[in-house]
């Protein structure tokens, strides 16, 4: 697999692909990056530029081809998704990280639901599982991984029980595993505009947000959400009008009372950003920083182990 981080991840916004980047590694999933990553050709297209687009896209294909890659960015998504298909009709098997981390915490969860809690010390997967899911509806893909029970180790010893409950007595289907970290306990969600409605993804973001915390919706959501105002080259060419927009979506934001908004897209995290004193994550940073106070800890200690041939 092949995690392209986009030029805003990979750029601008490097804790996106560096959450990304660990969540893949904590899960040993198997990825590959590109050393010379070339724009996907989203912003080209959306401004007008479409000859300049397809030169672009043309360098890309070679290296796309055969691949199934994962993409933090929805007009990635989008772009390689549709354009690339509209453009030179070429299928990309693409799945956005909201779509991968939800699917295979679903499996995680599906695997480890015994008698509603799961004893860390044995929890390995007898290290290694092969897993066979649908990332979707077009794609199937066969991911192994495992997760090392040592990580668990370290988040049982911060815990009061011995044990990890996996879903919480309510039923909720929330990772009570993470029920040491209550600052996400309720997030908004926007809706990035190439994820949702030129994409139809709604659900996954909202099921993998729903894992670690509830979701109060602003009054436009889903396909009637309304646009950060960063895309189509609007940031660039109209950056009051850009402003005005993410301002608008800020207000519906502050009104449900949450302090976090959590959100599919880089364009869209910079510019709600800028324009709001709430805090505003990535999918990504979200899922991992649940976590991080552990699992920057948990690669300290693993790579000095394995520097010192300890076991």
């Amino acid at each position: 697999m092949l995690y392209f981080r986009g030029c805003s991840a990979r750029i601008k916004l490097n804790e996106i692909a560096d959450s990304t980047e660990k969540l893949l590694r904590l899960f040993n999933i198997k990825f590959d990056l590109l050393d010379n990553e070339k724009c996907c050709g989203s912003v080209l297209l959306r401004t007008g530029l479409e000859n300049e687009s397809k030169e672009l896209i043309k360098e890309n294909i070679s290296t796309f081809k055969g691949k199934t890659i994962l993409v933090s960015c929805a007009g990635c998504y989008n772009t390689l998704k549709h354009d690339y298909k509209r453009l030179f009709n070429l299928d990309i098997e693409v799945i956005h990280v909201s779509q991968f981390f939800n699917n295979l915490l679903n499996e995680i969860l599906f695997e480890s639901k015994i008698n509603n809690k799961l004893n860390c010390n044995e929890f390995s997967f007898n290290n290694k599982s092969n897993i066979n899911y649908n990332i979707n509806s077009n794609i199937n893909s066969n991911i192994n991984f495992y997760i090392d029970p040592n990580f668990f180790s370290i988040l049982s010893s911060n815990l009061k029980e011995s044990k990890l409950e996996i879903f919480k007595k309510d039923n909720s289907n929330k990772l009570d595993i993470f029920k040491y970290n209550p600052d996400f306990k309720t997030v908004t969600y926007h809706d990035p505009c190439h994820l949702g409605r030129h994409s139809g993804i709604y659900d996954a973001p909202r099921e993998l947000i729903k894992k670690f915390a509830n979701i109060k919706e602003m009054a436009s959501n889903k396909e009637n959400a309304l646009c950060c105002g960063a895309g189509g080259g609007v940031k660039s060419g109209y950056d009051d009008l850009s402003n005005k927009m993410a301002s608008n979506r800020i207000k519906e934001a502050e009104d449900t009372g949450v302090d976090t908004i959590v959100t599919g897209c880089p364009f869209c995290k910079l510019n709600l950003k800028e324009n709001s004193n709430l805090n505003v994550l990535d999918l990504s940073e979200f899922v991992y920083r649940n976590i991080t106070q552990f699992y920057d800890d948990f690669l300290i200690k693993q790579e000095y182990n394995n520097k010192n041939n300890i076991k």
